[in-house]
């Protein structure tokens, strides 16, 4: 409260007016001083309050007036939302011990960067909280940024993990109880993108990778869960990728077994560039984005703030990695990549119970 009186008339000079409320002068002076701004307040927020109390301590102070409460948040969660360019060093988390760890190390396995775009439900929820929030619960595995594509919210961007590591987390408290007020899956424009380190790939790989996601277009739509269409505009299909893939992968080849003819060997070195695919075929808005120069990432899947549907999400772009790892090419279909998925019920019992879905069946089956 700014404290500053306001009489009515010569006749009510026991009336005051205090941020567009009038009180007796009576019941004002009987008012608590807030401890920030040392005015009085009808209320203060105790710093008990569960709510509020960590911007209370935040202040400096215990027991405040609401205005001061709110100026406090403001300060504490400004720059929770960074800007899209925003990119910090990534910390890697894995599990050793049954415990998960982090290290700036990329560990020597396949590792998952996830994205999901959301919007607000309401315009007048304050999303710089809801960012500090997300960032505070999630152990600093998650951060927030701006996005253009989203009209009225951000994205929220994980650090990288490996797939034991995000299985062990506890997504509930991490973001998906911020569900009250985000919403994904029903809106025209939020999407969720998974990205895979490169050196996880090598050129054969990528290819069959890249051609299941194109070739078996109704496996990846059912997955992904796209509400039309139209929001397909992002992720497009396209089947040349994944033959330019097959041509420019045997051009290296061909390139390799020369250096191997004329010089007699090949050096460590390039032993593990090879394995590394440094394929960058198609555009970025395609199902698979090869565009990036550290990861491969695929951009089919719908937001979704469901924790069933979001870990199917990240079970399909794992069992089909090693899927694609494992079988040859003449073998990659859909009746096969779901015969491994459920051989592997362990690891994604989300995924299983999705493809269980009558409604999935049928469009499988149509």
């Amino acid at each position: 409260l700014s404290g500053k009186e306001t009489h009515l008339n010569e006749s009510e000079r026991e009336s005051i007016f205090v941020n567009n409320t009038f009180y007796k002068k009576s019941i004002y002076d009987g008012f608590e001083t807030c401890k920030q701004c040392r005015t009085k307040a009808e209320k203060l927020v105790n710093i008990s309050d569960p709510i509020f109390s960590e911007f209370v301590a935040y202040g400096g102070k215990t027991d405040i007036c609401k205005k001061c409460v709110n100026d406090n948040i403001e300060r504490a969660t400004d720059g929770s939302i960074k800007s899209y360019g925003h990119k910090p060093r990534p910390i890697f988390h894995s599990v050793k011990n049954d415990k998960i760890i982090t290290s700036t190390e990329e560990p020597n396995t396949n590792c998952y960067g996830l994205e999901i775009e959301v919007e607000r439900r309401d315009s007048t929820v304050n999303q710089k909280l809801i960012a500090y929030e997300i960032i505070r619960d999630s152990d600093g595995f998650l951060y927030c940024k701006y996005d253009s594509s989203v009209s009225n919210g951000f994205e929220i961007v994980s650090h990288p993990a490996t797939f034991n590591a995000i299985k062990k987390m506890d997504l509930q408290k991490y973001f998906l109880a911020q569900r009250k007020s985000l919403k994904g899956y029903y809106t025209n424009t939020c999407g969720m993108h998974i990205h895979i380190n490169r050196n996880s790939f090598n050129d054969l790989q990528l290819h069959k990778f890249v051609l299941m996601m194109n070739e078996h277009e109704k496996l990846t739509k059912a997955i992904a869960q796209r509400r039309s269409e139209s929001e397909f505009k992002w992720a497009e299909f396209s089947l040349s990728q994944a033959n330019d893939c097959k041509t420019e992968s045997s051009k290296i080849g061909k390139v390799m077994k020369r250096q191997k003819k004329d010089d007699g060997w090949i050096s460590r070195r390039d032993k593990k560039k090879r394995y590394k695919s440094d394929l960058t075929i198609g555009e970025r808005y395609q199902v698979v984005n090869l565009q990036n120069t550290a990861t491969i990432e695929v951009r089919c899947f719908k937001a979704n703030l469901d924790e069933v549907a979001f870990r199917k999400n990240i079970e399909f772009v794992d069992g089909l990695f090693w899927f694609c790892k494992e079988t040859p090419i003449h073998k990659l279909t859909v009746e096969n990549f779901i015969k491994f998925v459920k051989s592997n019920n362990k690891d994604y019992s989300n995924l299983i119970q999705f493809l269980s879905r009558t409604e999935t069946q049928a469009k499988l089956l149509s």
